[in-house]
């Protein structure tokens, strides 16, 4: 990813699996993991954190402000997960297996 690039301002993907072989905390409803914290992506920064049983997720836009989405993912602890947050404009969108979770205004 190139962290110069102004159109991630306008839209972007972050797409990545959690596979229980490699993350078996996170089939644990107790368990925190940290992904990304707030990680650069161009001018954005990018969170994504397994707080309990939620996953919680942070984009913080310079032009159109920030999204934070909570979202109760206990009925995806006990196998793998893949995860995709696109963004576009003012909008975020949350996939879960390829499913919308959530979309978030970013304000």
């Amino acid at each position: 990813m190139d962290n110069n690039k102004d159109d991630l301002i306008e839209e972007g993907t972050i797409n990545f699996w959690i596979r229980l072989y490699q993350n078996p905390l996170f089939s644990d409803p107790n368990s925190n993991i940290t992904f990304m914290n707030r990680k650069p992506a161009g001018k954005l920064f990018l969170t994504m954190l397994k707080e309990l049983s939620v996953l919680h997720v942070k984009i913080e836009n310079p032009k159109y402000g920030v999204s934070e989405s909570f979202y109760n993912i206990m009925d995806y602890l006990n196998k793998d997960l893949m995860v995709t947050l696109v963004w576009k404009k003012g909008v975020s969108k949350l996939y879960l297996n390829a499913n919308v979770a959530e979309e978030t205004e970013i304000r």
